[in-house]
């Protein structure tokens, strides 16, 4: 479902799997391919002997890219090198590797061969094995290179403003996309040689704050890195060089200084922000997770006054959200816990596990594990002396939607609970309905929509229907030699007219697996405390209607229930024209007041003082 922000990056920041659209836009276009010269795989010394052109060229990355039939046993058929630069950089291992991911464009019959699927494959090389390159006319270090450059990383007809900070150490260089409010990214490794130059933001590995970079990682199937690669201009003041990440490949050239000054602040006003000093108090908290290694971060709002106090602790979207549920300048659970703390009710906002300064793995992570870290939160409530045990409720937002229910069902000391965007429906419909509207809110030719979620629902009737992994993977590869695949292919070959390449993927990833079999319902049916249910007549997400209905029928047997669907506000709660991903950064308004002061009513009459 990827629900939360992440779809508003479907014309912004490098997505490998974000929303439908994003999911789909980036990888294997047409490649110009060379006679086949093995028929299993090659080792180090046949490739160099039978390209030593395209070994010397692909000197400057280390790497070529092979395009490898695969039979049903598994065998390699006609490997054939490509023309182009592979999509993932790095020199490998001391001779040669191998690292194979399957791309699911179907593979011509070569030579009579039956083909069951299509693989490529990244072939590393190391430097000795290469022969030596034409030294460049000027060399540079990487103190020759040191300061700010800056450029814009153009993908279709977007464009995204990137900005590095390059250091005489690599670990002190980072990275900045300001119109996404992401700065400061480390880089885990930057070098230059002769005149190349080679700099990797390795976002899988680092604890972000921002929804937008972990959320592309959440549903990667590579490492997740972001690898720049290139040269040096012989005057120094620019570096051309490739953006790769995942499957998508795109030229940015940089220029060294200061980058041109953003936008005026008067037109990214977030009036709704909490500014010190503020009428209550705040306490940056932690507490141990399910497994005994993490550890969630987090803010404790508290009103002002001994206490005990009524609490909530708020439960985050899909993806990389932080505590303050950050997105566009928009900060929205931090909104949200303002106007609870003013009226008298503490409120808990963590960051999501791997995410901000909560250790462990955002992207091997299900809602499960992120159920049992929101069970370790109310515990933690519930230790304090400031808190009133009988009085701590879930407010969860989409995603966070899901696991309020499922903690409410099991534990009988949640005192209320408010489901905000949350899905009703079993996630293969909320996820087919929502790559359907955003799809076509993004301009999406209606022909490519109707057979892009037809593909996606072959995907997703097998992920329900078969229980076994292995078995699973075997049924959802073979769909990319069949019909459905190849439409879905053809369309967006017609239709396509961006920079880079796009890709047709079958492929899905343990989040997915686990969201389109989970019906929220089975938890609902067991929640008995008062519940509050809403969501937004704009909501792209998760489309209100169906879901409302869905959520009020489950909550039949609950005496206690206030469903309503909110006339013109989206997935965030916003006041909205449209309800699509890029008009959130547009509008100043981060939570409607009308739908905060529903919140807190409801909750307030809920939590009365003691008697």
């Amino acid at each position: 479902m990827r629900i939360a922000w992440m779809a508003a990056l479907a014309a912004a920041l490098l997505l490998p799997a974000v929303s439908a659209r994003a999911q789909d836009l980036f990888a294997c276009g047409p490649h110009m391919l060379m006679q086949p010269i093995w028929a299993a795989e090659p080792t180090a010394d046949a490739l160099i002997a039978a390209y030593p052109e395209k070994a010397a060229e692909e000197r400057k990355s280390g790497e070529a890219l092979l395009d490898c039939g695969v039979k049903a046993d598994g065998a390699l058929v006609a490997c054939r090198i490509m023309t182009e630069t592979p999509v993932q950089m790095g020199f490998g291992p001391a001779a040669l590797s191998l690292t194979g991911q399957y791309r699911t464009l179907p593979m011509k019959p070569v030579e009579g061969e039956p083909v069951a699927a299509n693989a490529w494959f990244v072939v590393r090389f190391s430097e000795d094995l290469l022969p030596d390159a034409q030294p460049p006319a000027r060399s540079f270090t990487l103190p020759d290179i040191e300061g700010t450059w800056w450029g814009d990383l153009r993908i279709g007809n977007g464009r995204l403003p990137v900005v590095l900070h390059i250091r005489p150490e690599p670990q002190a260089s980072t990275f900045d996309s300001p119109a996404q409010y992401v700065r400061g990214i480390p880089l885990s490794e930057a070098w230059v040689r002769g005149d190349r130059v080679k700099l990797v933001i390795d976002v899988a590995k680092v604890s972000l704050g921002n929804p937008s970079l972990k959320a592309m990682v959440a549903q990667s199937d590579s490492d997740g890195a972001m690898r720049l690669h290139g040269r040096v201009a012989q005057d120094g003041h620019s570096l051309s060089l490739t953006w790769d990440q995942s499957l998508l490949t795109v030229p940015i050239v940089l220029n060294r200084g200061e980058p041109p000054a953003p936008p005026a602040p008067a037109a990214r006003k977030r009036p709704q922000t909490p500014v010190p000093p503020l009428p209550y108090r705040e306490e940056e908290v932690t507490y141990q997770g399910a497994e005994h290694y993490i550890h969630i971060a987090g803010t404790l709002g508290l009103p002002p006054g001994p206490g005990p106090f009524p609490a909530v602790m708020i439960l985050g979207g899909s993806g990389g959200t932080d505590r303050d549920g950050e997105w566009a300048g928009h900060q929205t659970y931090r909104v949200l816990a303002d106007s609870l703390i003013r009226r008298g009710i503490a409120v808990l906002r963590v960051d999501k596990r791997g995410v901000g300064k909560s250790d462990g793995l955002l992207n091997l992570s299900t809602p499960d594990d992120y159920a049992a870290d929101a069970r370790d939160g109310l515990a933690y409530l519930r230790s304090r002396s400031d808190i009133r045990s009988d009085q701590i409720g879930l407010v969860g937002h989409s995603e966070g939607g899901l696991l309020a229910p499922m903690v409410a069902a099991e534990d009988p000391k949640v005192a209320f609970v408010v489901l905000l965007g949350a899905p009703g429906l079993r996630g293969d419909h909320v996820l087919l309905t929502q790559m359907r509207d955003l799809q076509r809110a993004a301009g999406v030719p209606k022909d490519e929509i109707e057979a892009e979620t037809a593909l996606k629902a072959q995907v997703f009737d097998i992920l329900v229907r078969e229980a076994d992994e292995a078995e699973a993977r075997r049924e959802v590869m073979a769909l990319s030699s069949g019909a459905a695949f190849s439409r879905v292919f053809d369309l967006k070959a017609r239709h396509w007219s961006g920079e880079g390449r796009f890709e047709v993927n079958v492929g899905y990833t343990i989040w997915e697996r686990w969201m389109v079999r989970h019906d929220p319902a089975d938890a609902l049916r067991r929640v008995k405390v008062p519940v509050l249910a809403l969501g937004g007549s704009k909501d792209l997400w998760v489309e209100p209607r169906t879901n409302l209905a869905a959520i009020r029928a489950a909550l039949a047997g609950d005496s206690d229930v206030t469903v309503v669907e909110l006339p013109g506000l989206n997935h965030g709660f916003q006041t909205a024209r449209t309800g699509a991903a890029a008009e959130s950064d547009t509008l100043d308004e981060t939570f409607a007041p009308s739908a905060l002061n529903r919140i807190a009513d409801w909750i307030v009459a809920r939590t009365p003082p003691p008697s």
